[in-house]
């Protein structure tokens, strides 16, 4: 291969590559999931007290539906320009600010830390 093939390659290859494995990071979909299934943080209400239709025995069920509604309150949050108030429909994350402020936090943060204060993110599913 060229110097220039080689370049060529580089730029419209490996390059686009890289930046788009660096866009998967910050989705509210991978930051639920680093929450919940990479970092194993606990979910913060039993599922006995949900009226979900959860089955509390089925092992990680109750944490993939935490995932799921962690998932869709910062994918809501994520089209929502500027809060004025408190809907009701939401369980934390109320506009893109909020939901933008939560990604980076659970991606820039340690999984250590997030155990030990998950609130210090905003994690209250």
């Amino acid at each position: 291969m060229g110097k220039f093939s080689a370049a060529l390659w580089l730029l419209l290859v490996a390059i686009p590559l890289v930046v788009l494995a660096g866009c998967e990071t910050y989705t509210c979909r991978s930051a639920c999931t680093r929450v919940y299934s990479d970092c194993g943080v606990p979910a913060n209400l039993p599922c006995e007290s949900s009226e979900s239709n959860v089955d509390c025995s089925a092992a990680g069920a109750w944490e993939a539906h935490q995932e799921g509604l962690c998932i869709q309150d910062c994918q809501s949050a994520l089209y929502t320009l500027k809060a004025g108030t408190d809907d009701g429909t939401s369980r934390g994350l109320f506009d893109e600010e909020d939901a933008t402020r939560f990604i980076q936090c659970v991606v820039n943060t340690e999984c250590d830390e997030l155990l030990r204060d998950a609130q210090g993110c905003g994690i209250i599913w």
